[in-house]
């Protein structure tokens, strides 16, 4: 996950936290609020039940002093019969408007009965019952508004506290996330750039992770590595300049002498009277100056730049020709190459005579150092990059000789390293150089007493199509 997507993250739960926070207090606040409305409606009522019994204690008190029949005259107060119409109208349930129409029916009855009317007294209690009977049902509701809005204050109160201690916690851990997401990273990048700036081209930030700092150390990784790759390649070429102008000086040194100790040998084997003596001499002569004046070509042509003439050519007809290059080890070898051709067909752009010498030269190499009898086997097949864009031919060359150790394949390609007695280490780098003219590489593998793989493969950018 990206910094980015993490601090957007992080920054989004903080924003939904946050209105979670607000959203629960103004709820609990409007719980609040609504139930002290009814708190003090229930407040109200209840105290309106004690007015109207008062009310009705005291006028019938006057009632029963003044002892006179009461009618409809104007003597009991229209207010409380207004009150009780109002508490009828506004009544929540059905059973408070029965309780308010009877307490207005009893206050009806009362008004046009005599004082000394012996049903007025179950009246009066009726009424009074009945208004006893609301009055605690508003007390009872007005308990429940206060236990209510008590616990709503408790429960904002408890939100309030944690989301503070949540907040500080956040505010906290802030400071560990940016050292884990950035100051750690860009720590370890600069350091990487400091080592890399000094010259150690083999630091590596080696970053885990797929976010942004991840990927600036593994481009990082991937600069140092290609900055390896051309320092490398530089002071090969450097030193392949120095060589070649080596090569070149001791091949002009030596040629002319070698000629002339040849031109003097032949003449002396024509001159002298102890012919077959002289004969013998000479022919162990002869084939030393031509065996160094094979050395001295190869110098020419390990100093010589290379100019490739590429033509498109199959897997097929390069192994043929690379055959032809090996027959004279491999024939006198007794050894068996034995060819598998999976690459359908398919043609590559190459100089067919410098990249078949190269192969024939590697098949060569494996038949010096396999025993007599033995077989190489020899593949080449069609191979997919790891992106899935384009294809490689990949040629295997696999003998079953005694195998190279370790510090033999680390000098296996340094000019001049030979294990024979009469080689002369400049055939492998040579080929090397031509499979890298082509755009390809070589990897070798190999282990004591099973053998040596060498790997070559082409790149599909040379691919000139299908016959």
């Amino acid at each position: 996950m990206t910094i980015r997507s993490k601090l957007s993250i992080a920054m989004l739960a903080m924003f939904c936290m946050l209105v979670l926070v607000a959203w629960t207090v103004n709820h609990f606040v409007t719980t609040i609020s609504n139930h002290a409305l009814a708190h003090a409606r229930m407040r109200e009522l209840s105290v309106l039940t004690d007015d109207i019994r008062a009310e009705i204690f005291y006028q019938v008190a006057v009632a029963h002093g003044l002892d006179r029949l009461r009618t409809n005259e104007d003597w009991w107060p229209d207010d409380v019969l207004q009150d009780v119409r109002v508490r009828v109208s506004l009544a929540a349930s059905d059973d408070e408007k029965r309780g308010w129409r009877r307490v207005e029916d009893g206050i009806r009855h009362i008004a046009h009965m005599r004082a000394d009317d012996p049903a007025m007294v179950d009246l009066v209690r009726e009424a009074d019952q009945q208004l006893r009977k609301l009055r605690r049902e508003y007390n009872r509701r007005l308990a429940d508004s206060v236990a209510v809005a008590a616990e709503a204050s408790f429960m904002a109160q408890l939100v309030v506290v944690a989301a503070a201690l949540v907040l500080a916690a956040v505010f906290a851990m802030i400071p560990l996330l940016l050292r884990d997401w950035l100051v750690r990273p860009l720590d370890i990048l600069n350091e990487a750039a400091d080592e890399i700036g000094r010259g150690n081209l083999d630091h590596r930030v080696s970053p885990k992770g797929k976010h942004e700092l991840a990927k600036l150390g593994r481009r990082i990784d991937a600069m140092a590595e290609q900055l390896g790759d051309h320092q490398k390649q530089l002071v090969e070429a450097r030193e392949m300049a120095a060589i070649g102008e080596l090569c070149t000086n001791v091949a002009h040194g030596l040629r002319n002498p070698l000629a002339g100790m040849r031109a003097a040998a032949q003449l002396a084997s024509r001159r002298v009277d102890d012919k077959e003596y002289l004969r013998s001499t000479m022919n162990d002569i002869l084939p030393e100056i031509d065996r160094m004046d094979q050395r001295i070509t190869q110098l020419f042509e390990f100093s010589r730049i290379l100019r490739l003439d590429k033509q498109p050519a199959t897997f097929a007809e390069i192994i043929d020709d690379a055959q032809a290059e090996a027959r004279g080890v491999v024939k006198s070898k007794g050894i068996t190459v034995e060819t598998t051709d999976e690459s359908r067909g398919t043609t590559w752009s190459v100089d067919r005579q410098k990249f078949a010498a190269a192969i024939g030269e590697i098949i060569t190499n494996s038949a010096h150092h396999s025993e007599s009898g033995s077989s190489i086997e020899v593949a080449g097949k069609l191979a997919d990059r790891t992106n899935g864009t384009s294809q490689i031919l990949r040629i295997s060359i696999v003998d079953h000789g005694a195998g190279i150790h370790a510090n033999g394949l680390k000098r296996l390609f340094d000019l001049f390293y030979t294990t024979r007695p009469n080689g002369t280490g400049m055939g492998l780098p040579l080929a090397q150089r031509i499979i890298a003219q082509h755009g390809g590489a070589i990897e070798v593998s190999s282990t004591l007493g099973e053998g040596t793989r060498v790997d070559v493969t082409l790149s599909a950018a040379h691919r000139e199509g299908m016959r």
